[in-house]
């Protein structure tokens, strides 16, 4: 059984693949091991220890399924090594897609794609990561299969389906896809292998592809929503699609935007100064500048007004593909989790840069993706350590509550209750050592016991305490309670009181708000 597949993978399997293949699948590694083999929860996987990712009302109606392949418990090393599986695959489909064999290029390509800032803000989410870059693969897939040249109607109807899975899991892959079929048109208008017809029944096809990969997929939503009885949620705006109006679209114009410049500076460089990442990132924008007129003047388009005409459109509708669910929504706030379709520019740019630029550009591009990379490894894995630092303080301070509340208790405490509190991220706290983690700092957090309801959960899911969590108006009428109202702030000698069968503890709030 072994020998025909191994004789299998040997005719199939080109070269160039498994370079794109084991470049991720190690620069991911390097990247990520060490949150892969620690236990670091972020706020929201307190909620996620088990669960089967059912969020139908948001619109994720195949998340559940994409997670069941890791189980649904928040498994760090076997879905990230899942995850990475995933991202060697994108980067293969991708090299194949581009028709890439330079191994140095190819190496990049992995290593960029594994390593790009919003694959570490992913993985701040983990227990959904897997599910994740599987909708990347599969938006990476759709394209493929629509390849310019490649004509055969049951490709569409197969790269229509991937769209709808990809987006079922999570919407925002929508825009990789969307990106890299416009890579892939300047690609080809640059080679310029094929005639105008060929383009027009193109752009059709991705049309029709596109189209009805978001109608399969709104069809299967809303019949999923009427299974389960449910709502669409208010989250991120998803029950509001379709409510644009002019106004809307001119201030999603703006907003997209605010949304790339804090991608590529990594947040307000006059608060925080010129940070590494931004200037290697003002050095990557360059380069792709340098890159395109290479590319237009070495391949003839800057001779041909039509196609250099396409070219040029095809670039300025980039961001709005990059944050197409603004345009769609005026509610949806773009955060890093949703922006690793900024990935393909990166790899597009790369891909450029080895067809037609000079021997010079060449080798100083390859450097400056080499170093990106590795500054994105190493952005991820002090991102990290600081995680690896709150989930310390976290379960320090956790534990010295529950003992203070049983120093404290007669008997009577059946519930706890934490008043103040508030975004306790490192931006929000104005940490001196985030500058070169900006662009990660909003998901990071100096401890988890932040407000009431993550510092009651994390008592009940990590350390097992057995109090009920007071909450709503039974939590208004204690902070109006005058026994309360001059207590210490958490880990003050006052900071916690007995009122009743309730230990309050009042938590610090927060410092006054910064403008990142």
């Amino acid at each position: 059984m072994g020998e025909p597949f191994i004789a299998f993978y040997r005719k199939h399997v080109k070269k160039s693949w498994k370079i794109a293949f084991f470049s991720a699948l190690i620069f991911g590694l390097i990247a990520h091991a060490y949150k892969f083999t620690n236990t670091l929860p972020n706020h929201d996987a307190l909620f996620h220890v088990y669960s089967n990712q059912n969020v139908i009302s948001s619109g994720r109606w195949f998340l559940t399924v994409a997670c069941g392949l890791s189980g649904y418990f928040d498994l760090p090393w076997l879905i990230g090594l899942l995850s990475l599986l995933w991202i060697g695959l994108t980067a293969v489909v991708i090299a194949d897609l581009f028709e890439i064999e330079d191994p140095v290029v190819l190496v990049l390509e992995g290593g960029l794609l594994a390593a790009f800032p919003c694959v570490t803000n992913t993985f701040f989410f983990e227990f959904a990561a897997d599910g994740y870059m599987l909708s990347m693969l599969l938006a990476a897939l759709a394209v493929r299969l629509t390849r310019m040249g490649e004509g055969r109607t049951g490709l569409s109807v197969l790269a229509g389906l991937c769209l709808c899975l990809s987006c079922g899991i999570y919407q925002a892959y929508v825009s990789f896809a969307l990106l890299l079929s416009l890579c892939c048109f300047i690609w080809e208008l640059l080679r310029d292998r094929f005639s105008g017809g060929v383009f027009r029944r193109w752009i059709g096809k991705q049309l029709l592809v596109y189209s009805g990969g978001m109608l399969a997929y709104w069809i299967i939503w809303k019949l999923c929503l009427r299974l389960e009885q449910a709502s669409a949620s208010a989250y991120q705006g998803i029950d509001r699609l379709g409510h644009i109006s002019p106004a809307s679209l001119l201030d999603s114009l703006r907003e997209t935007g605010r949304v790339l410049l804090r991608f590529f500076l990594g947040g307000n460089i006059f608060e925080y100064g010129l940070s590494g990442y931004a200037v290697m990132n003002l050095l990557f924008l360059l380069l792709s500048l340098l890159a395109l007129l290479f590319a237009a003047h070495s391949s003839g388009l800057a001779k041909k007004p039509g196609r250099l005409l396409l070219m040029l459109l095809s670039l300025a509708l980039i961001p709005v593909a990059a944050c197409i669910w603004r345009f769609l929504s005026p509610e949806v706030s773009y955060h890093m989790l949703m922006l690793q379709s900024l990935s393909v520019w990166y790899l597009f740019t790369l891909f450029l840069c080895a067809r037609y630029c000079s021997a010079q550009l060449r080798t100083a591009a390859a450097i400056l993706f080499a170093v990106l990379v590795f500054r994105f490894s190493l952005q991820a894995n002090a991102s990290y350590f600081k995680m690896e630092k709150s989930i310390e303080r976290s379960r320090a301070d956790a534990i010295e509550m529950l003992t203070r509340i049983h120093m404290a208790d007669d008997g009577s405490v059946k519930k706890i209750a934490f008043l103040g509190g508030g975004d306790q991220s490192l931006v929000a706290a104005g940490d001196p050592e985030i500058r070169e983690l900006l662009v990660n700092a909003h998901q990071l957090r100096s401890t988890l016991l932040f407000d009431n309801t993550y510092a009651s959960l994390y008592l009940r899911t990590i350390l097992k305490a057995d109090y009920l969590a007071v909450e709503g108006e039974e939590l208004d009428r204690l902070a109006a309670d005058e026994a309360v109202k001059d207590m210490d702030v958490w880990p003050g000698q006052d900071s916690l009181r007995i009122v009743g069968d309730t230990a309050v503890i009042r938590l610090p709030d927060p410092p006054p708000e910064s403008n990142p």
